[in-house]
């Protein structure tokens, strides 16, 4: 099979390949949606099935009942389907907050607020497959109710998908040592650590998040900080990029500040390799100007709490050329974006088994219109989803982007895509990622026409979507490989070619992943695992 590869260069011109790479899917019934409801999450699958959650209204479950559901494995086809009955905890009715499925148990996080105590309060508790309590709820922590909606409750699996991780932390303008609460969970709803610290970042505003619990149990996080001074008559703010490390063995915290010299760093993502060390990569601005000026990485070991690499390296970053400047961001399309064209979030870091590294970034963003009945005065608010480009970094295990011999051939390639979609948050939008070890595979919706196309440039058809009309297009999959090569086909093989998923629907089941097709007003489920 041969590759393709796309230069910057040709972002302006329309570049095919045709690859066979649509899987092949152990496909289950096809049936009609429910009218109203929307498949939120596949929360987990084992050899008998998988349980999924359906909700009235997109949004979730402020918007009606939520539905837990049981798929056969063998059928794909639903097997039940129960209102999840959610907790009344001391009289405070509990608002859903995530569910897992961890070694055959499904566990359920709830808050409540309690008016009594002022307190935001976490619980974690076993449900039944019919949607009910198999105990009664377990107090996990508390926050003021005075917090603010941001400053929640974080809950995420670990790396390893065998225990959870809870941290929470009380409201603050400038750091005065509010403790962090971190808090670590197994499945049978024990606490297997907890633990309050301080972060070394007194008096500053900050903003932190990207929590990680690694396999020796350390926590990882960022820390992004302002720091306003006074120069005359100008007020000067300095922000500062971090990774912080809380090591459990030795009970200790420690920091390392991530900067590009002559660069001001905008945003940074982390992901652990083999041995935890801690790859760190960032985008970047020139020191005078607002717009993307590229990407950078460096690479951390916190057992020896030390930079395994040099901040002033010029081969571990990518700076736009001049010729990247005016075929994508000076691009017509891009121009029409406005000042959202350099919107481009950090969204994954991948690393595989050979510890190269690719980060990939998405452009995306939201707008809302508001629009005025003439006769009745009443105002309908109106949302637009935007994910498009997504830009491809690559480095490889050392951390060289470019400039050396070692380099991978491509560090910076574009991914076109257009998605729009009207009130629907982005449900059909964006992408799933799937580390393969030796490559990556990119899942998302495009256009049929586009189905074999990486590269469109401004010829590029837009993917449109809308609450109230069913989606048309192609499930689309792109190869990345360790070189950093790449392809595109239809992800399902003909005759599904014609079938849309949902890319946070998608669930991994041993080597294989669960699947949700839909096409018009009927849907499938399937698995599949990548050759």
């Amino acid at each position: 099979m041969k590759r393709i590869f796309f230069p910057v260069i040709l972002l302006l011109s329309i570049s095919y390949f045709v690859a066979g790479q649509s899987v092949s899917v152990d496909w289950g019934v096809q049936k009609d949606l429910d009218k109203g409801t929307f498949i939120q999450k596949v929360i987990g699958a084992d050899d008998n099935g998988f349980y999924a959650l359906r909700s009235e209204g997109l949004k979730g479950i402020e918007e009606g009942n939520m539905y837990l559901e049981f798929f056969s494995m063998t059928m794909k086809e639903r097997e039940s389907s129960n209102t999840l009955v959610l907790p009344s905890i001391k009289g405070n009715p509990a608002f859903f907050i995530d569910m897992f499925y961890m070694k055959e148990k499904l566990i359920l996080f709830t808050e409540v607020s309690d008016h009594s105590t002022m307190r935001r309060e976490l619980y974690v508790q076993y449900m039944s497959q019919e949607g009910t309590a198999k105990n009664q709820p377990i107090k996990i922590g508390s926050l003021p109710l005075s917090n603010k909606l941001e400053d929640g409750f974080t809950v995420k699996l670990s790396e390893d998908k065998t225990q959870i991780l809870v941290v929470y932390h009380s409201t603050f303008e400038a750091y005065a040592g509010e403790p962090f609460t971190i808090k670590v969970i197994d499945e049978n709803l024990t606490e297997t650590f907890s633990k309050e610290i301080a972060l070394p970042f007194a008096d500053k505003k900050m903003i932190v998040g990207n929590y990680i619990l690694g396999k020796s149990g350390n926590v990882y996080m960022s820390a992004r900080t302002e720091t306003t001074t006074k120069s005359g008559k100008n007020t000067v703010v300095k922000y500062t990029n971090n990774v912080v490390v809380y090591n459990k063995l030795k009970r200790e915290i420690n920091y390392y500040e991530v900067n590009k010299p002559k660069f001001n760093t905008l945003e940074i993502i982390f992901a652990l390799d083999k041995e935890e060390n801690v790859v760190v990569f960032a985008s970047m601005t020139p020191s005078n100007k607002a717009t993307l000026a590229g990407y950078y990485n460096i690479k951390i070991d916190p057992k020896a709490q030390k930079l395994l690499s040099d901040p002033n390296d010029k081969f571990n970053m990518y700076v736009f050329t001049k010729l990247d400047l005016t075929n994508i961001f000076n691009s017509k399309r891009y121009v029409e974006f406005g000042t959202e064209r350099y919107n481009f979030k950090l969204k994954d870091l991948i690393i595989l088994d050979n510890g190269s590294a690719f980060l990939l970034c998405e452009n995306s963003f939201y707008t809302t219109k508001d629009i005025i009945d003439p006769k009745t005065k009443e105002q309908t608010s109106i949302s637009y989803s935007n994910y498009n480009d997504i830009f491809v970094i690559a480095a490889n295990a050392d951390g060289t982007i470019s400039g050396k011999a070692g380099a991978p051939q491509r560090p910076f390639q574009v991914i076109t895509k257009q998605q729009s979609g009207t009130n629907e948050y982005g449900l059909w939008s964006s992408y799933f990622i799937s580390n393969q070890g030796s490559k990556l595979k990119l899942i998302f919706n495009d256009v049929s026409k586009q189905a074999n196309v990486i590269n469109s440039g401004d010829k590029i058809k837009t993917f449109k979507t809308n609450v109230s009309t069913n989606p048309g297009g192609s499930a689309c999959v792109v190869t990345i490989y360790s070189d950093s090569s790449m392809e595109k086909d239809y992800l399902f093989a003909d005759p599904n070619q014609d079938y849309v998923t949902i890319p946070k629907l998608f669930c991994p089941w041993g080597s294989n992943l669960i699947v949700f097709a839909q096409n018009g007003k009927q849907y499938k489920f399937g698995s599949f695992f990548f050759e």
